[in-house]
């Protein structure tokens, strides 16, 4: 009976490094190294433009008396459309929406740091 409990265990712990059958990439789903460089521009340009908006929408915004995050979260629904022309992009490369949704949520995320940088370093030299 140990014996075959040992076995069992052995057979177990071999069995999660085993590598998973998974079925191979079809010609219709994206692969890393098919982005075209019309693709990668779009890309670009779209950030460009995201990038742009965040700034104008800085320079134009009344800071006084407002919680920085409220006017962090403002700011970046006001220029949320600007990242849409990545999305189209993308889904006409097949990028898996997964890996769309992923590039987004960091272009957002690095953008909300650098925003929220920005708002409370303008709210630090109002006068009190």
């Amino acid at each position: 009976m140990h014996k075959q409990k040992k076995t069992l265990n052995t057979l177990l712990v071999f069995s999660i490094f085993l590598p998973l059958n998974h079925s191979s990439a079809t010609d219709d789903q994206w692969q890393n190294s098919q982005l075209s460089s019309a693709t990668i521009k779009a890309a670009q340009a779209a950030t460009h433009q995201y990038h742009l908006c965040l700034d104008h929408e800085i320079q134009h915004i009344p800071l006084v008396g407002k919680d920085s995050r409220a006017v962090t979260d403002l700011l970046l629904k006001k220029c949320e459309p600007a990242l849409e022309p990545i999305r189209t992009a993308f889904e006409k490369e097949n990028v898996l929406p997964v890996v769309t949704n992923r590039y987004l949520r960091r272009k957002r995320t690095q953008a909300a740091r650098n925003v929220l940088h920005a708002v409370m370093v303008g709210q630090s030299a109002l006068p009190r």
